[in-house]
């Protein structure tokens, strides 16, 4: 288990790059592609995962409700807009991280379904 922050940041920082990869590796053609009608395109996952890690990991782990946007082409559109987004919601959510203490990192917190989540 990551004990310390500045361990849960590397890890946080090396599992953020094998997704980024991903997209990195996808053309424009196959951003908004879904295997049938109705499931997540690839945008929406990688939308879907940033507005996580941002607006529900980093406000869950300062004691906030969820604040997650959802995953629609509305927050962001074509490969650099979802490239811009996901980093912006990274940035933001590593400084929040970047601000937690040993303790806070092994303090519990609460999800969004208000159940209280220990940290070991």
């Amino acid at each position: 288990m990551l004990q310390d922050t500045s361990s849960f940041l590397a890890y946080w920082r090396n599992a953020r790059s094998r997704t980024v990869r991903v997209l990195e590796a996808l053309g424009p053609e196959d951003l908004e592609w879904a295997p049938v009608p109705g499931a997540f395109t690839f945008g929406d996952l990688f939308r879907h995962l940033a507005g996580l890690e941002r607006f529900m990991y980093a406000e869950n782990v300062q004691g906030r409700p969820s604040a997650y946007p959802g995953h629609g082409a509305d927050l962001a559109s074509g490969l650099d807009g979802v490239r811009a987004y996901v980093d912006a919601c990274h940035a933001e959510a590593m400084a929040i991280f970047g601000a937690l203490t040993d303790a806070d990192l092994l303090a519990p917190c609460v999800n969004p379904a208000g159940a209280q989540m220990a940290s070991a």
